[in-house]
């Protein structure tokens, strides 16, 4: 998944509390949020198909 905003809401915060839940729950097993562009940019060849 990928998010942006328009700087009203704090995104980072709001995904690692949706993230956090949706694992706790059991609903995910893993998950990463990049800090940056390039971070997330540097991610994509390890996405699973």
């Amino acid at each position: 998944m990928e998010i942006t905003g328009s700087g009203f809401i704090d995104i980072n915060a709001l995904m690692e509390s949706t993230l956090a839940e949706l694992y706790n729950r059991g609903l995910v097993l893993d998950g990463v949020l990049s800090s940056s562009e390039k971070q997330a940019k540097n991610l994509w060849p390890f996405e699973k198909p």
